[in-house]
């Protein structure tokens, strides 16, 4: 039997000032070339579970521990966060903290540096990593002003430049586009191919069906089962998919049949940013009743898009109309009345010291009337009620995407726009958000979503805006869309295949 190259005994930790254990009682042996991937709902302690076997815990995040972890033999307690990252290329879900250099190149070459390569050695990693992620032509750029897509690759690049013998990675393929999906995934196997550990925290754990060695299911903290790949297949994900795609007939809530009011109207759209990405002559008009969905490849515009119609960024040219009135003369109240918007990092838009306030801070702001019951009844809704006193930067992902989304529309907005509200979340809360979304389009709202996840936007969109290099490149119904998504599947289910051999 093969010495665990990674090894949980009785692993448990509880957060600072928090009453719960987020681990409980973790037994988890890994050993060399295993491809384990950590499934569970959002916030069972994926995340945590990361943190720990890469000293994180408790070493940056302070608490109680019991038990122990070795990596290589070696007790984490007795070693510095240093000596944990020589061991260890991790990938975390929150890139953006991660990227902390004016450029991509710097960025890569930076995990390089902090070792104390040599020059030479930097240069061929840098050339190689750029190649095999498709990053050439962002190295000149501020890794901050890229897509979150293109975020995403910068940090796995920075995860593999050392060619560490283990991988950590929280949910890598988060905010790609299929074609990168189909990428990263090669790489993975090319991994494992050469006998690299690697350990996958994600929702998407039938995403790597074909290469995962061991399935570890994690609920409250605790593992609930673990699957190897003779016992996988009771995990049907066309039965968990059905939680939220199937019966769409009768959760799909129609609009009224009679044109709804203009919400939104945007004419002749033109913005050009600092590094040369331009969106051109975007023309868009969004009715009451309406869910419109904005799809297309990472780095094509769509955040840009989103954060225009927000008041972030500003046009070059064209008009902006919310409710019937320009946006140049609406202030920010007024604009913040009318619109509800949760970004792709949904943290960096918390401000708040606790959770019940953070979703009454916009309402508190555009009117006086807060009645804190109705907060109450959204956080049972939402499964967030545990964490109502709460700092919402101590969430888990997942749970902050929910929150985001609850205090974007706790103001009753007529326009809600949402920048990759699924990433993170399990297929329930999916399912839950969804619902949402229907009962708003009841409300006669405009709903706009950004997402890669087209499956899940089939049960919803009225119709569907493809963008590619700033262009809106099509526009399709409903049925059209199901039609395109199909054959985009069975394509990209080529390339995988392609791939596996």
């Amino acid at each position: 039997m093969n010495t665990p190259v990674i090894s949980l005994e009785d692993f448990s930790f509880r957060f600072h000032l928090r009453e719960n254990w987020a681990l409980k009682n973790i037994n988890l042996q890994i050993s060399k070339g295993d491809f384990v991937v950590i499934t569970g709902s959002s916030g069972s302690g994926k995340s945590t579970l990361c943190y720990s076997i890469l000293g994180l815990v408790p070493n940056f995040y302070a608490g109680e521990l019991k038990g122990r972890i070795t990596i290589e033999n070696q007790d984490t307690s007795s070693q510095s966060i240093f000596s944990v990252s020589e061991l260890i290329g991790y990938i975390p879900q929150r890139v953006e903290s991660s990227l902390i250099t004016p450029y991509v190149l710097t960025e890569l070459a930076f995990p390089l540096e902090y070792h104390d390569y040599e020059e030479s050695i930097m240069h061929e990693r840098i050339k190689n990593v750029s190649k095999q992620l498709k990053l050439e032509s962002l190295l000149p750029r501020n890794p901050q002003k890229t897509s979150e897509g293109e975020k995403q690759k910068i940090a796995i690049g920075c995860a593999l430049i050392r060619n560490p013998n283990i991988i950590l990675a929280d949910e890598p393929l988060a905010n790609l586009d299929r074609k990168n999906r189909i990428v990263i995934k090669s790489i993975f196997q090319k991994l494992k191919e050469e006998g690299k550990t690697i350990i996958i925290a994600s929702h998407e754990y039938e995403q790597y069906f074909s290469l995962a060695s061991k399935i570890v299911n994690l609920e409250q903290g605790t593992i609930v089962e673990e699957i190897t790949p003779a016992n996988k297949s009771h995990l049907d994900t066309s039965e968990l998919r059905k939680i939220w795609i199937d019966k769409r007939d009768s959760l799909k809530r129609k609009a009224p049949k009679k044109p709804g009011r203009i919400l939104l109207s945007l004419k002749e759209i033109i913005f050009s940013s600092s590094d040369s990405f331009e969106l051109s002559n975007i023309s868009l008009t969004a009715r009451s009743s309406e869910i419109i969905g904005i799809i297309g490849d990472n780095g094509s515009g769509k955040t840009t898009l989103l954060k225009i119609i927000g008041g972030i960024l500003k046009l070059k040219q064209g008009t902006l109309e919310i409710d019937n009135k320009d946006s140049k003369d609406l202030s920010w109240q007024e604009r913040s009345k009318n619109l509800g918007i949760v970004f792709q990092n949904p943290e960096l838009q918390f401000f708040e010291e606790t959770v019940k306030d953070e979703i009454a801070l916009t309402k508190r702001n555009v009117e006086d009337d807060i009645v804190y019951s109705d907060i109450t009844n959204l956080l049972k809704e939402s499964g967030l009620e545990k964490h109502e006193e709460n700092n919402p930067h101590s969430l888990s992902h997942g749970e902050k995407r929910r929150l985001a989304f609850l205090a974007s529309i706790f103001h009753d907005p007529e326009i809600i726009m949402l920048d990759e509200i699924t990433n993170g979340l399990d297929n329930s809360n999916k399912s839950w958000i969804k619902d949402k979304l229907l009962d708003l389009k009841q409300r006669e709202k405009v709903i706009i979503v950004i997402s890669h996840d087209w499956e899940w936007l089939e049960g919803i969109v009225d119709r569907v805006l493809y963008l590619e290099d700033g262009k809106i490149k099509s526009e399709m119904d409903e049925k059209q869309f199901i039609s395109f998504r199909y054959e985009q599947s069975n394509h990209f289910e080529n390339k995988e295949n392609e791939v596996e051999m």
